[in-house]
C-alpha cells in the first residue's frame, strides 16, 4: 500500500518495520531518510540477525513466512527478541549483501 505512494519520492530514503516479539508497544514503521544524527544508509546487524523468520510464535511466523513469499526480506534475532521487515526494491535496502538501491 504504502510503497506505491512513494514511487517517486526523488530522494534516497530505505522503509522498514521492527518488530519487538516481547513489547509490540515498541513495534514501529520507519522511514529512514539521510540526516545529520543519524548513520545512512542503515544496514542490518548480520552478526545479530539472520535473514529468516526463525520464531517460536507460529501466528506470526505464518505471517511473516507469507510477507517473505510477497518480496519482503524478514531478519530476526533471538537475542535481541526482535524481527526487521522491508521490501528490496522499495527505497534503498538494509542488507549488506544486496547491493540493489532502487525505488
Amino acid at each position: 500500500m504504502i510503497e506505491h505512494h512513494i514511487k517517486n519520492v526523488e530522494r534516497p530514503f530505505q522503509m522498514f518495520a521492527i518488530l519487538h516479539l516481547n513489547d509490540s508497544g515498541q513495534d514501529a514503521l520507519y522511514f529512514h531518510t539521510p540526516n545529520p544524527y543519524t548513520e545512512y544508509p542503515y544496514i542490518i546487524p548480520q552478526m545479530a540477525y539472520k535473514i529468516g523468520c526463525q520464531l517460536q510464535y507460529p501466528p506470526l511466523s505464518k505471517y511473516l513466512e507469507m510477507l517473505m513469499g510477497q518480496g519482503y526480506t524478514i531478519f530476526t534475532s533471538e537475542e535481541r527478541q526482535s524481527c526487521i521487515v522491508f521490501k528490496e526494491n522499495v527505497g534503498e535496502t538494509l542488507n549488506r549483501n544486496n547491493s540493489t538501491t532502487t525505488r
